[in-house]
């Protein structure tokens, strides 16, 4: 009986068709929206209270349930892309 060899190559895809690089890009993606969320809040907080709309931020006020938050877009897009990066660096 010939002994099976102890060091199979790993396949490169899980059942799931992922690979494990596609994996870990996609946990930093998701870890990167809580640290975004924060530093939009932070920064649209001081600058729309202020009155001011932010120039390229475009910062908005919203009602959420009878509160009055400001919200950026274009600024949490940018810090997710930025959390993003700094993730996928780590791992």
């Amino acid at each position: 009986m010939a002994a099976a060899p102890k060091d199979r190559p790993r396949p490169l895809r899980d059942a799931n068709g992922f690979g494990e690089a596609e994996g870990a890009v996609m946990v930093a993606l998701f870890k990167a929206v809580m640290p975004a969320t924060l530093l939009t809040w932070i920064v649209c907080l001081f600058i729309g209270s202020a009155g001011s709309g932010g120039g390229f931020l475009h910062i908005q006020p919203l009602l959420l349930a009878d509160h009055r938050i400001f919200w950026s877009w274009p600024l949490f897009l940018a810090g997710t892309l930025l959390s993003w990066f700094i993730y996928t660096m780590l791992e």
